[in-house]
């Protein structure tokens, strides 16, 4: 009984039933709640003129009609701002004007009462793409309640068309795609230029980048970036973890400076895809990429936010401080002809059931039309319910606005039919309080803060200046390549590299110049924020990596042992890489530290792992775990050290050393 959506098959003449006492025998005796407890008696009383007129005063159960029954709200509330429920009609089609106004009027809350809860809700999902565009230019965080589909993010066009070349390098509409997107960027006419001087078909990408036409050098330097990332990217093609490659191509290209900065927890959302096809054994399948992006539906990492976006449907039994429904002039899905019509005619004694097939003849009196025309004026009926469900979530004030392109000669703007803003038109009380906005006046205050309310979304490149930033180094890579520890794919795993790589770099840096005392030294303070930067986080991801990092690098300063690693020491290497050829193929090693310890004439082979015990877990079986995982790595590395020339020979240690306990175990 709690539901009343027709998509769930709720049947008002049920309620109705009950509410005369008839409910599988059950005697039952009506209670009308007619005390509203929740909104401010400005919200009531409008509440109460409008919603008689759209609802009436009989029951049509056929019809899925109730009558209204007016509430009262409690005596004593003190005057608030803006109370009430507010009609705004704006002169734009595209609905941009109308997105700013609710930004505006969303930080305009915010500052005067950062605890109010802000709701914007909407009737289909769709609906709320330009409010979401708006706000997020605005810097407002919000919950999306999965409102955003990952399919229409640009960023994820991006990633997907990238994915789309390395799939199949053979597919000359995803190399176009590549050299369009905004971390190259090259005109119309250098594309053309490039594609006349390579003529044939499937255009080889890398082949034309590397004999360029006579292109301006602008352009040339721009080509010449991509193609020593596209060559990168083919040196570590197979060698990586699938989301690890793509995405390191990606932050090599620059992608994570072209994207926005709430375009990040896209990007990782798009990353979980690829781990998904990863350990799901279908690697690089746009295919099947392609049906999740278009299924996916992400929510905004803002979970506390003060704003959140729901559809009016789902929003039934909730309630916020301010409620602003947007974009009343649309419609949701038509209704269809569908293939079998029913409805259960008569009384609750009596009831029968009229079911009709589709006999596709739209003009004749048949048996389907009128269960047809029925199921519209239920449709009609279920229409003001949601319109009362969306008015009625507010406490203080709610917002209803609407965007036509243009008002008729007679002033009317009636919008289509099957929309909430038609049927908010047929009550003489709302209609008398419509307040006309044009364009001309939505200049958009600068809201507090850094909720600045900026102009429409639009695409761009990269700056030279940004592209001739340094990319990431490749000693970071190198510690995450597959001859080194195996990649576990789990979704948590890229939080865990990236802290992993970032301290590893660090230590490197310490160990290269005077040792600080402390993680507060300006110098260690710069190496992490630098290297943080090289990795698309999330401010809140941001925060949380940098402190860990701060963390295991000031209790490695901090431990006698960890000091005693990072000194300089005679033939001291950091992140010594060492490559040789096993089974005819080059594999690549990286050798965290080593050092000549000469008062005990030992070599040590020490490798850094941030890892800490798991909960329970104590430090012995900790660290005898970590040196089982890891002893025939140390072999390894060993095997490889003593196959170098040093000038003093020595027998070699080799240990793991974890900054988080402080501790250093030696492998015998």
């Amino acid at each position: 009984m709690q539901s009343i959506y027709g998509f769930r098959y709720a049947d008002v003449a049920l309620f109705l039933s009950a509410r005369q006492g008839y409910f599988g025998g059950i005697p039952l005796e009506p209670v009308t709640l007619s005390r509203n407890f929740r909104s401010r008696p400005e919200v009531v009383e409008w509440v109460n003129q409008v919603f008689a007129e759209l609802m009436g005063a009989e029951d049509r159960p056929h019809h899925g009609s109730v009558r209204y029954v007016k509430a009262e709200s409690p005596p004593g509330n003190s005057s608030v701002v803006d109370a009430g429920v507010k009609i705004r009609l704006f002169e734009d089609g595209e609905g941009q004007s109308e997105a700013q106004f609710i930004v505006t009027q969303v930080a305009t809350v915010m500052e005067r009462d950062p605890d109010a809860t802000i709701a914007i809700l909407v009737r289909a999902k769709s609906h709320a793409d330009p409010v979401t565009a708006a706000l997020e230019q605005a810097g407002i965080p919000f919950s999306g309640d999965a409102i955003q589909s990952l399919a229409d993010q640009p960023v994820i066009s991006d990633l997907l068309a990238l994915c789309r070349y390395l799939a199949n390098p053979a597919d000359t509409i995803a190399a176009i795609s590549l050299l369009r997107g905004p971390w190259c960027g090259v005109t119309l006419n250098t594309l053309n230029q490039l594609l006349n001087a390579h003529p044939e078909r499937p255009l080889d990408l890398l082949h034309a980048l590397q004999h360029l036409p006579s292109v301006a050098d602008d352009e040339g330097r721009r080509l010449q970036r991509v193609l020593a990332v596209l060559q990168w990217a083919e040196m570590k093609r197979d060698r990586l973890a699938l989301s690890i490659w793509v995405e390191q191509i990606w932050l090599r290209l620059g992608g994570s400076l072209a994207a926005r900065g709430h375009d990040l927890w896209r990007v990782e959302a798009f990353l979980s895809l690829l781990r998904k096809a990863e350990t799901s054994g279908l690697g690089l399948s746009i295919e099947w990429l392609d049906r999740e992006i278009m299924s996916a539906t992400v929510e905004s990492p803002d979970t506390a936010s003060g704003v959140t976006i729901m559809t009016l449907h789902k929003a039934k039994g909730l309630e916020f401080d301010y409620v602003f429904v947007p974009h009343l002039q649309k419609r949701a899905r038509s209704l269809q002809r569908e293939l079998i019509r029913w409805h259960w005619h008569g009384h609750t004694e009596s009831r029968r059931l009229l079911i009709a097939a589709n006999d596709d003849d739209k003009e004749s009196k048949t048996l389907y039309n009128y269960l047809n025309w029925l199921q519209k004026q239920k449709d009609h009926e279920e229409l003001k319910r949601l319109l009362y469900v969306g008015v009625t979530r507010a406490k203080v004030a709610a917002f209803l606005t609407a965007s036509i392109e243009s008002i008729d000669e007679e002033d009317t703007a009636d919008g289509v039919s099957g929309s909430l803003w038609r049927l908010l038109l047929t009550s003489k009380t709302a209609n008398s309080q419509i307040m006309r906005l044009p364009p001309e006046s939505q200049a958009c205050p600068s809201a507090h803060g850094s909720h600045e309310v900026a102009g429409q979304l639009r695409r761009y490149r990269l700056s030279l200046a940004a592209q001739n930033l340094p990319a990431i180094d490749d000693a970071l890579i190198a510690s995450i390549d597959d001859v080194r520890t195996p990649i576990a794919l789990g979704a948590g795993n890229r939080w865990e590299r990236i802290i992993g790589v970032v301290t590893h770099r660090v230590l490197e840096l310490t160990a290269s110049d005077e040792l600080p005392e402390s993680v507060r030294d300006p110098r260690v303070q710069t190496w992490i924020d630098h290297n943080l930067s090289q990795y698309a986080l999330t401010p809140k991801l941001l925060e949380r990596a940098k402190a860990r990092v701060s963390q295991l690098i000031e209790l490695t300063l901090a431990c006698e042992t960890g000091r005693w690693i990072l000194a300089a020491r005679v033939d001291a290497k950091t992140e010594l890489a060492i490559s040789r050829v096993e089974a005819g193929e080059v594999k690549n090693y990286v050798i965290d530290r080593t050092f000549l310890d000469d008062r005990e004439g030992v070599r040590w082979v020490i490798d850094y792992k941030t890892s800490e015990p798991r909960d329970g877990e104590s430090s012995a079986d900790f660290t005898a775990r970590e040196s089982e995982i890891y002893r025939d790595q140390l072999k390894k590395y060993a095997e490889l050290l003593s196959g170098l020339h040093w000038e003093r020979d020595a027998p070699i240690k080799t240990a793991l050393y974890f900054p988080a306990i402080q501790q250093l175990s030696v492998h015998e």
